[in-house]
């Protein structure tokens, strides 16, 4: 999901500093959103937002040296989070303007 956010942030075109150096699938969305701004007739599913922000945390927390709890649930969860938001992002590169939702 992270490196597919990525790809839309590239597919839309990078602003100033070129690719975000982040993990966090939310805040690349996010990012994606920003560079659409001035085409106000569109937005981000709200789906596909607040399941970037479910699993946003496993993109720091694994990387780095701490302990981190996850339940067989959880991961399935995050799995098929990871999963919608790759099939979205799919669909965004090859049709962007059916699939980047109406507010």
């Amino acid at each position: 999901a992270e490196k597919a956010a990525k790809a839309l942030i590239v597919y839309y075109g990078c602003q100033g500093g070129g690719l975000p150096k982040k993990h966090d699938v939310e805040f690349l969305l996010r990012q994606v959103k920003n560079l659409l701004k001035e085409d106000k007739g569109f937005a981000i599913p709200n789906d596909i937002m607040v399941r970037a922000a479910r699993i946003s945390r496993y993109g720091s927390e694994i990387r780095y040296p701490q302990e981190i709890q996850v339940e067989e649930h959880d991961a399935v969860k995050a799995l098929e989070d990871g999963e919608t938001i790759l099939h979205w992002v799919k669909e965004c590169l090859e049709s962007p303007r059916q699939t980047i939702q109406k507010e």
